[in-house]
């Protein structure tokens, strides 16, 4: 993850898509608990574009926020319509159900809380050295 923030590109991750939850703990709750033919969205608190999960490593780092592109410039410079289209959705989830039905609590709430985490012997690395 941190090698895309630092060369500047927006790439999805599937890391970064299951930063919050152990798949196998979501998909035991779901077989335990799950209401047959629900829909069980897997996500944090505060869901992100990976833009801005990007851009906050960077400032964390140190480093000038990644380089954004609006959808006619990247398509106009031949990115493919559907990495375009990919990168440019926006799609609200919510996890209400995972914490209701399957009485599930957050490991880290937030993709800040987790790059609390993820982040801080980089941050001290910085620092010291």
């Amino acid at each position: 993850m941190v090698s895309y923030a630092r060369d500047g590109s927006l790439r999805q991750s599937a890391k970064l898509a299951s930063r919050n939850w152990p798949l196998l703990a979501v998909l035991d709750g779901v077989a335990l608990r799950g209401q047959p033919g629900a829909i069980y969205n897997v996500a944090d608190d505060e869901p992100a574009r990976a833009a801005v999960l990007y851009g906050e490593v960077r400032q964390r780092l140190g480093m000038v926020p990644p380089r954004l592109f609006s959808k006619a410039g990247a398509l106009f410079s031949g990115l493919d319509s559907s990495v375009v289209g990919m990168a440019s959705a926006s799609a609200r989830l919510s996890n209400a159900r995972i914490k209701h039905d399957l009485d599930m609590t957050l490991r880290y709430p937030s993709f800040r809380v987790w790059l609390d985490q993820r982040l801080a012997p980089l941050e001290r690395e910085a620092v010291v050295g």
